[in-house]
C-alpha cells in the first residue's frame, strides 16, 4: 500500500509539473493576448534584431512632420510606401528603400495569419512612427481609415515611460463617447480615467485588428522613445460591419 500511495503521489506531482510548464510556455507564446478584445488577433513576433534595424534607419534619416488628420499635429513618421523620394542622392529615398526591405521581408512572415480577404495582398499603407517628449508624445483615441491594421511594437517598453497602446472593444460605450470630443478633450478624459484598456506589448510583439471599427490610441510618452511599425490593409472599399463614419473635421479640432 505504501508503495502504491507513493507511486500515486509521484504521478500526481509529475502531472502537476508538466501542466505548470505547459501553462508557462503557452503564456509566453501567447503573451500578446493580454487584455485583447476577442476581435484583436496576436501574430508571430518580429525578431528584436529586425526591430533595432528599423529604429537605427528611422532615427538616422529622420521623420516627416506632415499634419496628422487625427489631431492636426505633426506626425513624426516615415511613410515607407512612399517611394517618390527614392533616388540615390536623396536621404529620404535611401531611408524608405532600407525600411521597405525590412518591413516587406517581415510582412511575408505574418501574411499567412491574415484574414482570407486580405491574405496575399499588399498593404495600402505602411509607416513607421516615433513618439517622444518634445515631438509627438501620443495619439488620441481614433479609428483608422482602413479595414485592418497591423501594429508592431518595435521599441522595448522597458526603455520607455508611458506610450502604452490601448484599444477598446468594438461598440464600447466608453470608446464611442471619446470620439465625440475634440482631441485635447479626449486626452483630458483619458488622463483621469482608471479603466483604459491597455495592451502590454513587448518588443517585437504584433497585433491585428479591424482598423475602422476599433477605437484605439497611444498614451503620452514621458520618458524615452516609442517606435511602432504599422500596416494598413483596405481602404474605403473594405468597410467592415461595425464601421461608423469618422468626423475628421472635429478630430482636427476646428
Amino acid at each position: 500500500m505504501n508503495i502504491l500511495h507513493l507511486s500515486i503521489v509521484v504521478l500526481v506531482f509529475v502531472v502537476f509539473v508538466v501542466l505548470s510548464i505547459f501553462v508557462y510556455i503557452n503564456r509566453n507564446e501567447k503573451s500578446t493576448r493580454r487584455n485583447l478584445p476577442d476581435t484583436v488577433i496576436p501574430l508571430s513576433n518580429m525578431p528584436v534584431n529586425e526591430c533595432n534595424k528599423l529604429i537605427y534607419v528611422g532615427d538616422k534619416f529622420g521623420y516627416e512632420t506632415d499634419l496628422d488628420p487625427v489631431d492636426h499635429e505633426p506626425t513624426y513618421e516615415t511613410s515607407i510606401t512612399n517611394m517618390s523620394f527614392a533616388t540615390p542622392n536623396n536621404e529620404r529615398g535611401v531611408r524608405n528603400v532600407l525600411m521597405d526591405s525590412i518591413s516587406e521581408k517581415w510582412r511575408k512572415t505574418f501574411d499567412k495569419y491574415l484574414p482570407k480577404d486580405i491574405k496575399g495582398t499588399f498593404p495600402t499603407s505602411t509607416f513607421f512612427k516615433r513618439y517622444t517628449v518634445n515631438e509627438r508624445v501620443d495619439i488620441p483615441p481614433h479609428r483608422d481609415d482602413c479595414a485592418y491594421a497591423v501594429v508592431v511594437q518595435v521599441s522595448s517598453p522597458v526603455e520607455v515611460t508611458g506610450g502604452e497602446f490601448y484599444i477598446y472593444p468594438i461598440g464600447s460605450e466608453q470608446g464611442e463617447s471619446l470620439t465625440q470630443l475634440f482631441p485635447n478633450q479626449r486626452r483630458e478624459v483619458l488622463k483621469n480615467s482608471k479603466s483604459i484598456p491597455i495592451v502590454q506589448l513587448k518588443q517585437g510583439e504584433v497585433v491585428l485588428y479591424k482598423g475602422d471599427c476599433h477605437i484605439h490610441g497611444v498614451l503620452p510618452v514621458t520618458k524615452g522613445i516609442r517606435h511602432a511599425l504599422i500596416y494598413f490593409y483596405g481602404g474605403f472599399e473594405k468597410r467592415l460591419p461595425g464601421y461608423k463614419p469618422y468626423d475628421y473635421k472635429s478630430a482636427r479640432g476646428y
